[in-house]
Parts: C-alpha cells; structure tokens; sequence
C-alpha cells in the first residue's frame, strides 16, 4: 500500500500537515510553513506560503491532493478506489522489465520492482515527485505495479515550469 491504512482526510489548515505525511512519510514531521516545506511536499504544494484549506482557501495545488470526501478507505480493497480521489485518472504504464519506458525512470527508481513498504515508500513517492524531466504516462498498462499510485491515463510535464498544472495531470486526470 502506499498509505498508512485507513485514514481520515481532514481539510482543515490544522489536519493538512498529518495528513501530508500520511502521503508523503518523512521521518520527520511535515512542517508547511514557508521555510520548512520538504522538497517532496513542495513539489506538490507549490504554494510558499502556509497552506490554507478552508472551504473557500484551498489552494488549486492542495485540491489536487486532497479531493477525497471526508473519509478514506485505504484499506486493501479500498485503497484503489480512494486513491482516485488523489490520482483520479487511469493511466498505463508498461511496467515488465524489458517493456518499461525510459521516462518511467523519473518514476520508479527500480526498473522491474517497486519497494512500497513502510521503508521504501519514502524513497519511492520521492522519485515521483521530484523527477526533473518530462515524464510521459500516456498509454501502456500500468494497473500492476503501480495501480496503487497511478490508477489512471495522464501526461505529467515534471519541468520547473508550470508544476502546478503538471502535478494537475498526475492528480487529478
């Protein structure tokens, strides 16, 4: 699984913070305020400033991860349906170890094998997030290995410019 089973999505400018290191395990605690933001949460929340989540305040990049409704089943037979609410789009990707694409790379730092453990997750969601090149996701199976994270069809431009709207193709088309 790529979340700590089940957890409850909380939008409030309070729950923002435990809720971002249920997505993105850090060793230490995910700190949202303008100097502190982890490389890996800033390349989602490419706001600067404090995250505001409130009804009206929620920022477009902070909706693209959290959209779910209040609750979320990340259990086993849950996990791929409320993930869609944080990657709702399907996507496939040829994960086999002669047919995965070179952009891949930018995804999975293991060509054949993804370590989604407890341990591994880190790393992993690292190299999702902060792949430096163009990553195309368009066509060719993924509902294997990566189901989990990418349970959808999306092109993601990784580039500096536009993460915003880049982060949109992996998080909610």
């Amino acid at each position: 699984m790529i979340l700590p089973a089940p957890l409850q999505v909380d939008l409030t400018p309070e729950g923002i913070q435990q809720e971002l290191h249920m997505i993105l395990p850090a060793p230490s605690q995910v700190d949202l305020t303008q100097k502190g933001i982890p490389q890996e949460t800033r390349m989602i929340l490419t706001a600067p400033s404090q995250v505001d989540l409130t009804q009206k305040g929620i920022p477009q990049e902070t909706r693209m991860i959290l959209t779910a409704p209040s609750q979320v089943d990340l259990t086993q037979k849950g996990i791929q349906q409320e993930l869609h609410m944080i990657l709702p789009a399907p996507s496939k990707v040829d994960l086999t170890q002669k047919g995965i694409p070179q952009e891949t790379h930018m995804i999975l730092p293991a060509p054949s094998q993804v370590d989604l453990t407890q341990k591994g997750i880190q790393q992993e969601l690292h190299m999702i997030l902060t792949a430096p090149s163009q990553v195309d996701l368009t066509q060719k199976g993924i509902q294997q290995e990566l189901h989990m994270i990418l349970p959808a069809p999306s092109q993601v431009d990784l580039t500096q410019k536009g993460i915003q709207q880049e982060l949109h193709m992996i998080l909610n088309e």
